[in-house]
């Protein structure tokens, strides 16, 4: 309810405002009294005008908060309901917007509406970018009344806006954590570090996928010396074999001969 209040979205807006103090302090050309009176009534009527066309366009969706009647007021605040072309996704959780729209003094003649975008799920830094947005363009407007087409604009850009501003959070989440994760990676020996099922499951996915790299390499290097070794192994047992044949043909030779030698003795 207090968004309601005049004040307060005056303040608010006045935040997003980026107009230095200098130059808004800057004197104005000095007008003749008559004339300045005169494009001050203009203006009313335009503004009034306006409002009439919006209450039009909108209908139910057009809520008229303070108008240039009430005491001690010189502008008119209303609220437009925002349909975007486009349906905004998670984390919004409603499509429901609204434009807060206060026309001061000099609008649309000499000055642009103070403007705030509202959505009760979308991110306050979001919101913030989007009334940013939203002002810079109203300038662009200045001398003409704007309201309706910074309606089409925020309607058609909403949901894009939406979708870079989820986008560079994620980015710079994911930044964030792979940071963090280099930073921890330091400090583990995935080559020698044991771990239990409950250390697993509590490793990032980057860091449960650099275990199992240095898993599947310690064992293809486990695979190379067990297979090194059999085939140590192997030609061990083939060195004694030949050795053993070796002697064994020697013994032979050996008995023949002195067989024969026995032979001729006798």
């Amino acid at each position: 309810l207090s968004m309601l209040n005049g004040d307060l979205m005056k303040h608010l807006i006045a935040c997003v405002e980026s107009e230095d103090k200098g130059e808004a302090g800057e004197a104005a050309p000095m007008l003749d009294q008559g004339i300045e009176e005169e494009m001050e009534e203009s203006a009313i009527m335009e503004r009034d005008q306006e409002k009439e066309v919006l209450e039009a366009i909108y209908a139910e969706g057009f809520q008229l908060l303070s108008d240039s009647s009430s005491e001690g007021s010189d502008s008119l605040h209303y609220r437009v309901e925002v349909n975007p072309t486009e349906p905004m996704t998670h984390p919004a959780c409603n499509d429901k917007c609204h434009l807060h729209v206060i026309a001061r003094r000099g609008y649309p003649l000499t000055s642009s509406p103070m403007l705030w975008f509202t959505n009760t799920t979308l991110p306050p830094t979001l919101l913030r970018q989007i009334s940013i947005k939203l002002k810079n363009t109203a300038v662009e407007f200045v001398g003409q009344a704007a309201v309706f087409d910074l309606m089409e604009y925020l309607a058609e850009g909403l949901a894009a806006w939406q979708k870079k501003f989820t986008d560079e959070e994620a980015l710079a989440e994911k930044t964030s954590e792979d940071v963090v994760e280099a930073e921890s990676d330091d400090e583990i020996d995935y080559y020698t570090t044991e771990f239990t099922e409950k250390e697993r499951k509590q490793l990032s996915r980057r860091q449960r996928q650099k275990l199992r790299a240095a898993e599947k390499s310690h064992s293809r290097h486990a695979m190379i010396l067990e297979k090194q070794r059999q085939t140590e192994e192997t030609n061990v047992k083939l060195r004694e074999r030949v050795r053993f044949e070796n002697e064994t043909i020697s013994s032979r030779l050996a008995e023949k001969v002195v067989t024969r030698r026995w032979k001729e003795w006798v």
